[in-house]
């Protein structure tokens, strides 16, 4: 299931005093199927979610609690014979023309401002080689339309996770999928058109295949990057296939990454399966490896192994009654998947958890689970544990589809080197403590919703107090509003040391109709100093047809300055008009 596919299509609503009705148009183009003396026999499942009532109602499936996403699964929809009808390959052309404002102004250089008037033009093309591949080609790929990211501060010593936004590498992302266990991933595209440092590279342009070739699901991309005057530029290549195997429940499959700069070539490799082994279980087996230009920093010999990440993990899935999961992993020193994401290397991971669900009659909470973890990180080089986890967590969905998640937790840490945090450090050492956690969401059904958290107890040597609110509004079909502030403090009272790192984001989301919307997205960051907004007009003049006017803004709050003199640092403002346009075939 392709849960990305955005293929052309149309759809309308309507209500009335008796309820509300839906009509979908999809072009036969939009689909891919084979036809056979004139006959298609596709499969047809409808589905609707009452969130208010926390109700599914499908049609033909009758749910069952014990089997995992009933709804979307192929062997239990209805058959729909249709005659008469023939598909071509389609082929869409999509060019696009952009032009606007850059200005930059920098007071710690003290430079005057800076200003550039961007002027681009760039082309996608999609083609449909068969009924089921399809070859999507990008010049000059352009993303002036894509959100700003979420403003983040690294509180630990883990790497942060930036999801991907663009449009062009979400679609069929569930096919370059490759998971390593929690957020780590042997392929993540938001590494495609990022230097070193972070800094963004323009994408001069790429091609992407994927679809089904035989039992195979492929995928497969090729991107060139720009460089920089020193580095020179890149390219950017994976290829992912995989198929179902047994009774297909079981899959096998592999993936390549590369990475060829001026330094050299970066590869990443890896296999995997899933195993059916029968009732709710299910055996996952991983292996990777990489080979990178950059591996004389691990010195002369690196072994085989200190180059890999091997990965097992034994599941029993149920939707009700009890269920567990035990994981072991492993990640050498040398394991670096330079499209990838690791969340931590150079270790040796055990993992385990076990819960038990059920869902009470005449009950506040419609569904209750309850989980016991317990997790070990092990040192590869010292082989002592430096991250260890246990946790008692109990999460409920009420009545009306609110859901509310609490957890203890007791966690353990070992620093080998300083930790450094703005506005304060923690030094090396053992350290261990409790904390508790609550998340509770309400039912966007509602016209007053929101969600919020609170995380409070022992950080290393002192104090974490976290608390969340983010409350919704929907004031008309038209227009939500959504605003949202953590209050973030980490207190070491011991050096009397403070880090404080509120947050705080409003957004705004409205349509005057199918044709014209607007998002607006603010924010602001105590501990990074930094405010941020990222405002977007869209007209769609019909299906493929947008104009797209971008207004993005970044400020840093220079609270070492004089505030009388110079209230601000370093601030970046682009103003952005796109026009894109696609011709049918």
């Amino acid at each position: 299931m392709n849960r990305d596919w955005n293929g052309f299509w149309e759809a309308r609503t309507h209500r009335t005093e008796d309820g509300w009705s839906a009509e979908m148009r999809i072009p036969w183009s939009s689909l891919g199927f084979k036809a056979t003396d004139g006959r298609v026999i596709m499969g047809l499942i409808a589905g609707r979610y009452i969130a208010r009532l926390d109700e599914r109602h499908v049609f033909p499936v009758t749910l069952h609690p014990d089997i995992s996403n009933a709804e979307i699964k192929p062997s239990l929809a209805q058959d729909v014979e249709i005659r008469g009808v023939e598909s071509g390959p389609p082929l869409y052309v999509s060019p696009y023309v952009l032009s606007g404002v850059d200005r930059t102004r920098d007071v710690d250089l003290g430079l005057p401002p800076t200003s550039e008037v961007p002027r681009e033009v760039g082309l996608d093309v999609k083609l449909g080689l068969t009924n089921n591949l399809t070859l999507d080609l990008t010049a000059n790929t352009d993303f002036a339309q894509v959100e700003s990211d979420a403003l983040q501060v690294n509180l630990d010593r883990f790497n942060l996770f930036f999801p991907e936004k663009r449009q062009f590498f979400q679609e069929r992302a569930s096919t370059f999928q490759f998971q390593l266990g929690d957020g780590s991933r042997l392929f993540h595209s938001r590494r495609i058109g990022l230097g070193d440092d972070g800094s963004p590279r323009r994408i001069l342009g790429g091609a992407r295949l994927v679809g089904r070739a035989g039992e195979w699901d492929v995928g497969v991309l090729s991107m060139q990057v720009d460089g920089s005057a020193l580095d020179g530029g890149e390219n950017d290549g994976v290829v992912r296939v995989r198929r179902s195997v047994l009774d297909g429940l079981s899959s096998i499959g592999g993936m390549v990454t590369s990475k060829v700069t001026g330094a050299g070539t970066d590869f990443s490799m890896g296999v995997d399966t899933e195993l059916h082994l029968g009732g709710d279980h299910f055996l996952i087996v991983q292996g990777a490896q990489s080979r990178n230009a950059r591996e004389e920093a691990f010195g002369p010999d690196v072994a085989f192994g200190e180059r890999s990440l091997g990965r097992i993990r034994l599941e029993r899935r149920r939707g009700s009654g009890t269920g567990f999961e035990t994981e072991v992993e492993y990640s050498g020193r040398a394991f670096d998947p330079r499209l990838g994401f690791e969340e931590r290397g150079n270790h040796t991971a055990f993992k385990a958890r076990a819960f038990r669900s059920w869902n009470p009659e005449d009950s506040w909470a419609v569904r209750n689970r309850v989980y016991l973890n317990g997790r070990a990180w092990v040192d590869n080089e010292t082989g002592s544990v430096s991250t260890a986890l246990g946790r008692v967590r109990w999460e409920a969905i009420m009545n009306g589809g609110h859901y509310w998640n609490t957890a203890v937790n007791f966690t353990w840490e070992r620093l080998d080197e300083t930790l450094e945090l703005p506005g304060g450090t923690v030094a090396p050492g053992e350290y261990g403590g409790l904390n508790l956690f609550s998340y509770l969401w309400f039912n966007r059904a509602m016209p007053l919703s929101g969600e919020g958290n609170v995380w409070v107890g022992q950080f290393m040597d002192g104090w974490r107090f976290n608390v969340w609110a983010a409350p919704t509004w929907v004031v008309s079909p038209h227009l939500a509003l959504t605003g949202g502030y953590r209050v973030h403090r980490l207190w070491f009272p011991d050096r009397d040391q403070r880090v404080d790192a509120d947050e705080a984001t409003f957004r705004v989301s409205g349509a005057l109709n199918a044709s014209f919307s607007a998002e607006a997205f603010f924010q602001y960051s105590m501990a990074a100093d930094r405010m941020a907004a990222n405002v977007r007009l869209r007209y769609r003049f019909a299906e493929g047809r947008d104009l797209y006017l971008v207004v993005d803004e970044v400020r840093d709050v220079a609270s070492h300055l004089d505030p009388e003199l110079v209230p601000l640092g370093r601030s970046d403002r682009r103003l952005l008009l796109k026009y894109g346009h696609t011709f049918r075939w």
